[in-house]
């Protein structure tokens, strides 16, 4: 299972697992989805994906039920992470609709 952190345009920050859409090229759905509204770190983004969320970091959930759609078009840049440093993002997404053998980085 692969686990990423997303950034996005505007200075959003998410971590999920994500994969193609199966309908659309320019899109990808992300499970698990939480977006890092506090990054709560002293080394950057690196930091998070290498140790995971800090005792400071503010996640929030994004979606109750099944992944959210992201554009590529507003991907900045992804960062690979563990699935054992998130254990509440991968949770989430177990509990909306992805296994955990089919979990699929996608690079903008």
């Amino acid at each position: 299972m692969n686990l990423t952190i997303v950034v996005a345009d505007r200075g959003f920050v998410f971590v999920a697992a994500i994969e193609q859409h199966p309908r659309d090229a320019q899109m990808f759905l992300a499970y698990g989805c939480h977006c890092v509204r506090i990054w709560g770190t002293n080394a950057g983004l690196g930091q998070l994906a290498r140790e995971g969320a800090r005792p400071q970091t503010v996640l929030d959930r994004e979606c109750d039920h099944g992944p959210v759609e992201m554009s590529r078009h507003y991907v900045l840049r992804t960062i690979p992470t563990s699935e054992r440093l998130w254990p509440e993002v991968v949770e989430w997404a177990r509990k909306n609709g992805i296994e955990q053998d089919s979990f699929a980085e996608v690079r903008s």
